[in-house]
């Protein structure tokens, strides 16, 4: 008859012990938040760098949230149409009517169409990756970015430039 009493008080205490060890750890689970992994660039920081550093500077942006979020085909296909538009640009500089057009015209177009890419495609991954405690960019590293896209841009009219110059020199 012992036997079965202890076993019977056993029950309850089993029963509670485990109860509590539920509690603990669904109480512990709440606070237990995993960081994202990566560091993202945030929406104005792409415009900005888009803005002053030119298209590629925004592409470049662009392409490394695309990665950090792992979709890559979307990085690569921000950087197949911004070779398209960078050519496009470059372009403009051999017709006479366009070469008229202020350059801040072209900036703000590239800024503009970048801000609606970024917000078309990444606006919600980039809040909810910050929202969960993930890492941003700091602006030291988008001014280095913007930095790169400036001397690119500038070599790639330089370029055009010299071949222009060496067209009309040979006509």
């Amino acid at each position: 008859m012992r036997k079965q009493e202890s076993e019977k008080a056993l029950k309850p205490i089993w029963f509670w012990g485990f109860f509590l060890c539920i509690l603990l750890i669904m109480e512990n689970d709440s606070t237990l938040v995993v960081q994202p992994a990566g560091k993202v660039y945030k929406t104005q920081m792409i415009i900005v760098a888009t803005f002053f550093g030119g298209i590629l500077a925004g592409a470049y942006l662009l392409a490394s949230n695309f990665k950090t979020f792992g979709d890559k085909k979307k990085a690569n296909a921000t950087w197949l149409l911004t070779i398209l538009v960078l050519l496009f640009l470059v372009s403009t500089l051999f017709i006479p009517v366009l070469s008229k057009v202020p350059s801040l015209v072209y900036s703000g177009l590239c800024a503009a169409l970048v801000g609606w890419v970024t917000a078309t495609y990444q606006q919600k991954e980039v809040q909810a990756h910050l929202a969960a405690g993930g890492a941003h960019y700091s602006g030291g590293r988008v001014l280095a970015v913007v930095a790169i896209g400036l001397a690119i841009i500038v070599a790639v009219a330089l370029i055009a430039f010299v071949l222009q110059d060496a067209a009309v020199g040979f006509s």
